[in-house]
Protein backbone atom coordinates (compact mmCIF):
# COMPACT_ATOMS: atom_id res chain seq x y z
CA UNK A 1 0.00 0.00 0.00
CA UNK A 2 1.22 3.52 -0.77
CA UNK A 3 1.98 6.40 1.52
CA UNK A 4 -1.00 7.90 3.39
CA UNK A 5 -2.35 11.33 2.44
CA UNK A 6 -1.35 12.65 5.86
CA UNK A 7 2.26 11.46 5.38
CA UNK A 8 2.39 13.05 1.91
CA UNK A 9 1.02 16.31 3.36
CA UNK A 10 3.70 16.35 6.09
CA UNK A 11 6.45 15.68 3.54
CA UNK A 12 5.23 18.52 1.35
CA UNK A 13 5.08 20.88 4.35
CA UNK A 14 8.76 20.19 5.09
CA UNK A 15 9.92 21.21 1.60
CA UNK A 16 11.50 24.61 0.99
CA UNK A 17 9.46 27.15 -0.96
CA UNK A 18 11.51 26.42 -4.10
CA UNK A 19 11.09 22.65 -3.67
CA UNK A 20 7.34 23.12 -3.23
CA UNK A 21 7.16 25.05 -6.53
CA UNK A 22 9.00 22.26 -8.35
CA UNK A 23 6.74 19.62 -6.75
CA UNK A 24 3.62 21.60 -7.70
CA UNK A 25 4.88 22.09 -11.27
CA UNK A 26 5.61 18.37 -11.63
CA UNK A 27 2.14 17.55 -10.28
CA UNK A 28 0.49 19.92 -12.77
CA UNK A 29 2.39 18.18 -15.59
CA UNK A 30 1.35 14.77 -14.21
CA UNK A 31 -2.33 15.86 -14.06
CA UNK A 32 -2.18 17.20 -17.62
CA UNK A 33 -0.72 13.88 -18.82
CA UNK A 34 -3.39 11.89 -16.93
CA UNK A 35 -6.22 14.02 -18.29
CA UNK A 36 -7.25 15.03 -14.75
CA UNK A 37 -6.55 18.69 -15.49
CA UNK A 38 -8.00 20.54 -18.45
CA UNK A 39 -6.39 23.85 -19.38
CA UNK A 40 -9.13 26.48 -19.62
CA UNK A 41 -8.96 30.13 -20.61
CA UNK A 42 -10.64 32.51 -18.20
CA UNK A 43 -11.46 29.77 -15.67
CA UNK A 44 -9.60 29.93 -12.36
CA UNK A 45 -10.72 26.54 -11.04
CA UNK A 46 -13.79 24.52 -11.96
CA UNK A 47 -14.28 21.15 -10.31
CA UNK A 48 -15.54 18.29 -12.45
CA UNK A 49 -16.06 18.51 -16.17
CA UNK A 50 -17.48 21.91 -17.07
CA UNK A 51 -17.46 22.99 -13.40
CA UNK A 52 -20.46 20.86 -12.46
CA UNK A 53 -19.25 20.18 -8.88
CA UNK A 54 -19.67 22.78 -6.09
CA UNK A 55 -16.50 23.98 -4.41
CA UNK A 56 -15.92 22.09 -1.13
CA UNK A 57 -15.61 24.25 2.00
CA UNK A 58 -12.92 22.37 3.94
CA UNK A 59 -9.32 21.57 3.09
CA UNK A 60 -9.94 17.86 3.60
CA UNK A 61 -12.96 17.84 1.25
CA UNK A 62 -11.14 19.89 -1.39
CA UNK A 63 -8.05 17.69 -1.30
CA UNK A 64 -10.15 14.52 -1.46
CA UNK A 65 -11.98 15.87 -4.50
CA UNK A 66 -8.80 16.92 -6.31
CA UNK A 67 -7.16 13.56 -5.62
CA UNK A 68 -9.94 11.63 -7.37
CA UNK A 69 -11.80 13.91 -9.79
CA UNK A 70 -10.92 16.08 -12.78
CA UNK A 71 -10.86 19.86 -12.86
CA UNK A 72 -10.42 22.73 -15.30
CA UNK A 73 -8.09 25.62 -14.56
CA UNK A 74 -5.89 28.45 -15.78
CA UNK A 75 -2.23 28.72 -14.72
CA UNK A 76 -2.95 30.06 -11.22
CA UNK A 77 -5.84 27.63 -10.72
CA UNK A 78 -3.63 24.70 -11.78
CA UNK A 79 -0.96 25.78 -9.26
CA UNK A 80 -3.67 26.08 -6.58
CA UNK A 81 -5.15 22.65 -7.36
CA UNK A 82 -1.78 20.91 -7.25
CA UNK A 83 -0.79 22.73 -4.05
CA UNK A 84 -3.96 21.40 -2.43
CA UNK A 85 -3.40 17.92 -3.88
CA UNK A 86 0.11 17.81 -2.42
CA UNK A 87 -0.23 19.75 0.80
CA UNK A 88 -3.86 20.09 1.84
CA UNK A 89 -3.36 23.44 3.53
CA UNK A 90 -5.51 25.69 1.36
CA UNK A 91 -9.28 25.86 1.53
CA UNK A 92 -12.09 27.58 -0.27
CA UNK A 93 -13.66 28.62 3.02
CA UNK A 94 -15.49 31.93 3.16
CA UNK A 95 -13.96 33.25 -0.06
CA UNK A 96 -13.00 31.78 -3.39
CA UNK A 97 -9.27 30.94 -3.20
CA UNK A 98 -6.96 33.27 -5.08
CA UNK A 99 -3.29 33.97 -5.69
CA UNK A 100 -2.89 35.55 -2.25
CA UNK A 101 -3.72 32.15 -0.75
CA UNK A 102 -0.84 30.60 -2.72
CA UNK A 103 1.53 33.41 -1.73
CA UNK A 104 0.52 33.08 1.93
CA UNK A 105 0.96 29.29 1.75
CA UNK A 106 4.63 29.75 0.99
CA UNK A 107 4.59 28.37 -2.53
CA UNK A 108 4.44 30.96 -5.33
CA UNK A 109 4.70 34.72 -4.88
CA UNK A 110 2.13 37.08 -6.39
CA UNK A 111 4.80 38.28 -8.84
CA UNK A 112 5.46 34.74 -10.07
CA UNK A 113 1.76 34.01 -10.38
CA UNK A 114 1.11 37.22 -12.31
CA UNK A 115 3.88 36.38 -14.77
CA UNK A 116 2.60 32.80 -15.19
CA UNK A 117 -0.95 34.01 -15.76
CA UNK A 118 0.13 36.69 -18.25
CA UNK A 119 2.02 34.07 -20.24
CA UNK A 120 -0.93 31.67 -20.11
CA UNK A 121 -3.82 34.06 -20.75
CA UNK A 122 -1.64 36.23 -23.02
CA UNK A 123 -2.75 39.46 -21.43
CA UNK A 124 -1.03 42.41 -19.83
CA UNK A 125 -4.11 43.32 -17.78
CA UNK A 126 -2.67 41.70 -14.65
CA UNK A 127 0.55 43.68 -14.64
CA UNK A 128 1.36 45.96 -11.75
CA UNK A 129 3.95 48.73 -11.74
CA UNK A 130 6.65 46.19 -10.85
CA UNK A 131 6.38 44.41 -14.20
CA UNK A 132 4.81 46.88 -16.60
CA UNK A 133 8.02 47.04 -18.63
CA UNK A 134 8.07 43.24 -19.08
CA UNK A 135 4.34 42.62 -19.50
CA UNK A 136 4.23 42.71 -23.31
CA UNK A 137 7.22 40.36 -23.55
CA UNK A 138 5.71 37.94 -21.01
CA UNK A 139 2.28 37.97 -22.67
CA UNK A 140 3.93 37.20 -26.04
CA UNK A 141 6.15 34.43 -24.65
CA UNK A 142 4.08 31.67 -26.24
CA UNK A 143 2.35 32.19 -29.60
CA UNK A 144 -1.43 32.72 -29.60
CA UNK A 145 -1.68 29.76 -31.95
CA UNK A 146 -0.24 27.48 -29.25
CA UNK A 147 -3.02 25.33 -27.72
CA UNK A 148 -3.90 26.13 -24.08
CA UNK A 149 -2.76 22.71 -22.84
CA UNK A 150 0.63 23.12 -24.54
CA UNK A 151 0.96 26.65 -23.13
CA UNK A 152 0.16 25.45 -19.61
CA UNK A 153 2.62 22.58 -20.01
CA UNK A 154 5.35 24.95 -21.22
CA UNK A 155 4.87 27.25 -18.21
CA UNK A 156 5.18 24.44 -15.67
CA UNK A 157 8.07 22.82 -17.57
CA UNK A 158 9.80 26.22 -17.36
CA UNK A 159 9.37 26.11 -13.56
CA UNK A 160 10.82 22.60 -13.30
CA UNK A 161 13.70 23.42 -15.67
CA UNK A 162 14.54 26.58 -13.70
CA UNK A 163 14.49 24.90 -10.28
CA UNK A 164 11.24 26.44 -9.06
CA UNK A 165 11.36 29.81 -10.81
CA UNK A 166 9.20 30.84 -13.76
CA UNK A 167 11.63 32.63 -16.06
CA UNK A 168 9.90 34.19 -19.03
Amino acid sequence: MGMSIETKNRRFAKLSRREKRVAVAKDVLKQLDAGSLKASKGVYLALGRRGNVPLPQTAKELQAHLLRRPCEACAIGAAFASTVRLGNHLTAGAHFPDKDDLDNAGVFTNRQLDAMEMAYEQTTALSGNWMRADSDRIAALYPRSMPRKARLRAIFQNIVRNNGEFRP
